[in-house]
């Protein structure tokens, strides 16, 4: 496919571009606006994501757009990056990943009828203008938590790092165990620092070593992991060290999908999709990592749907009105259609085994 390509990305005070162009299909341009950290302490993931984004757009691209990535690292910078954007007629703007972000740039842009999407999982953010498309964590958990209490599963352990957000989840799920005659046999919430996670992961193999010398433990208990990558590698090295890999089922979010030192089995809630989509092959030499994690592949559906819905010289209007039409996307990060204004997806179980992959149950 012929397609023209414009992407500039703007570092204030510095500006870098790169443009190409060939032959498109249509006379009339979007303008879109990608907003990320691209420097300061969050740079890597914002270049990272930038990058996804921009592959999404490119590979479902059907006319013609121009792609500005904004540098909104330094909240101050944000109202020039507004004026910046108004001067160029953007009416469509790509992130921001963070909530305190997002709540900052929407009254700014809202006077000018400027559309965000934003990666923020933070359902309270959506508006006529403004649609979320960061993914549920509570909504994993608990398509989880209801296959595992499907097939036969009764003692439920959760190992979670400690913070209201993580009790709230071990709230929910010992409500859901209960309602089906299961049971929420403990919680154990760590700090970062490695004591923490080792007391917490003693504390657990001593009770499933308990639960599963019992004579009527027909079943393996049901560990539930969740955290940010670099502490949940710690994690896991602490949980392959007391054989709980063994001992238990680990099961999880997205989150889990990461590179480990061993390998390791798990279940988690994520896409199949992404192993059959070939053109993540290409994402993956270009951002130069082996693996790519969920976020990664949110950001490129965010790229590809946005692209698609577009279509070939749609209004912006028209565009608004396809986006919420209630269409089923399917993306890399599985299917996708935006239910008031946020997106709402639908989460395949798959197995890891050792970096091999296996559809259990597709989502429904």
């Amino acid at each position: 496919m012929n397609i023209f390509k414009n992407l500039l990305i703007l570092l204030l005070p510095a500006i870098l571009t790169s443009c190409s162009s060939t032959n498109v299909k249509h006379m009339g341009t979007t303008n879109i606006a990608i907003l990320m950290p691209i420097t300061g302490q969050n740079a890597k993931m914002g270049q990272r994501l930038a990058s996804m984004v921009e592959l999404g757009l490119e590979d479902a691209l059907e006319g013609n757009i121009k792609v500005i990535t904004y540098d909104i690292a330094e909240e101050s910078r944000i109202p020039v990056i507004v004026n910046k954007m108004k001067a160029r007629g953007t009416m469509l703007v790509l992130g921001p990943i963070f909530s305190a972000n997002a709540q900052t740039i929407i009254p700014q842009i809202e006077p000018y009828g400027i559309t965000m999407i934003t990666l923020s999982n933070n359902p309270s953010l959506a508006s006529q203008n403004v649609y979320v498309f960061g993914h549920a964590p509570m909504k994993q958990t608990q398509r989880m938590v209801s296959y595992m209490l499907t097939q036969g599963y009764k003692d439920y352990i959760m190992l979670l790092p400690a913070s209201k957000y993580s009790r709230e989840v071990a709230t929910v799920v010992g409500n859901m165990v209960q309602e089906k005659e299961a049971k929420l046999v403990q919680s154990e919430f760590y700090t970062d620092k490695q004591e923490s996670i080792e007391v917490a992961v003693q504390n657990i193999a001593n009770i499933v070593h308990n639960i599963n010398e019992l004579d009527d433990a027909a079943m393996k208990p049901v560990l539930y992991i969740s955290d940010d990558t670099s502490l949940l590698r710690d994690v896991v090295d602490a949980i392959k060290r007391h054989n709980l890999d063994i001992q238990t089922v680990i099961v999880g979010d997205d989150k889990l999908d990461v590179e480990y030192d061993q390998p390791l089995t798990f279940l988690f809630t994520g896409s199949m999709q992404a192993q059959n989509d070939n053109a993540l092959s290409k994402a993956k030499t270009i951002i130069g990592v082996r693996h790519l994690n969920y976020l990664d592949l949110i950001a490129y559906d965010l790229g590809k749907i946005t692209a698609q819905t577009l279509g070939q010289g749609l209004t912006h209007d028209q565009f608004l009105a396809r986006l919420s039409s209630g269409h089923m996307h399917i993306g890399a990060s599985g299917a996708i259609k935006f239910d008031g204004g946020i997106a709402d997806r639908i989460y395949d179980i798959i197995k890891c085994d050792g970096g091999s992959y296996t559809l259990v149950e597709e989502g429904r």
